[in-house]
C-alpha cells in the first residue's frame, strides 16, 4: 500500500529543494505530522532543542556556519512567543532563518482553543507579533496556499538583505492531501 502524500510531504520536499539539511526545534501538537513525515523521509535531520528560543538561535548559528537557510520548528502559542527574540536577532544580524510555527486547526482559530495564537477571542496574534521582528510573517490556513507561501518565505528570508521569516501553519493543513 502506498502512503498518501500530504502537505507535510510537500513542505519537507520544498525545504530539501532549498538546501535545508537540518531543522531545529521543540515538538508540539500542531506540527507532529510534519515531524512524523520528516522521520520517514531521508534528507533532513531533526535536532531537538530544549527551548524554542534556543531552537531559533541554533538555526541562526547553523545558517551563519553553512551559508544556507536555517529552519526552526516551534509549536503554537507560547512556543512561538518564545521564538520571537531569536527571530528578531536573525533579522537584525541579516541571517536567513525560517521559523515554522504551528497553529491550532483552522476550525478552532479564534474560538479559544488551547494555544490558539490567531488573535481571535483574546488570544495573542503570532503573525502580528512577528511582523515587527522579521522580514515577513504569514499564516497558512489552506493547503492551496502552502507551496506559494513556502516559496515566498524561503525567497524572502534568503534574498536582498537576509533575515528571519515566520510561517504560521495550522496543523490540520499539514495532513491534507
Amino acid at each position: 500500500m502506498v502512503a498518501r502524500r500530504t502537505a507535510a510531504h510537500l513542505l519537507i520536499d520544498m525545504l530539501r529543494e532549498a538546501g535545508v539539511e537540518r531543522v531545529f526545534g521543540v515538538p508540539g501538537g500542531p506540527l507532529l505530522s510534519l515531524l512524523d513525515t520528516m522521520s520517514t523521509r531521508p534528507g533532513i535531520e531533526f535536532v531537538l532543542a530544549k527551548h524554542e528560543e534556543g531552537a531559533v538561535f541554533m538555526a541562526e548559528g547553523h545558517a551563519q556556519a553553512t551559508g544556507r537557510l536555517g529552519v526552526a520548528l516551534v509549536t503554537a502559542g507560547p512556543g512561538a512567543t518564545h521564538a520571537l527574540t531569536a527571530a528578531a536577532s536573525a533579522t537584525s544580524d541579516g541571517v536567513p532563518v525560517l521559523v515554522l510555527a504551528g497553529q491550532v486547526p483552522v476550525a478552532h482559530v479564534g474560538r479559544g482553543a488551547l494555544q490558539d495564537s490567531s488573535g481571535g477571542n483574546w488570544a495573542l496574534d503570532t503573525v502580528d507579533m512577528f511582523r515587527s521582528a522579521t522580514k515577513a510573517a504569514m499564516a497558512v490556513t489552506d493547503v492551496g496556499q502552502l507551496a506559494f507561501m513556502v516559496r515566498r518565505a524561503v525567497q524572502t528570508a534568503t534574498t536582498s538583505l537576509p533575515g528571519a521569516v515566520l510561517l504560521n501553519v495550522s496543523g490540520d493543513v499539514l495532513v491534507e492531501p
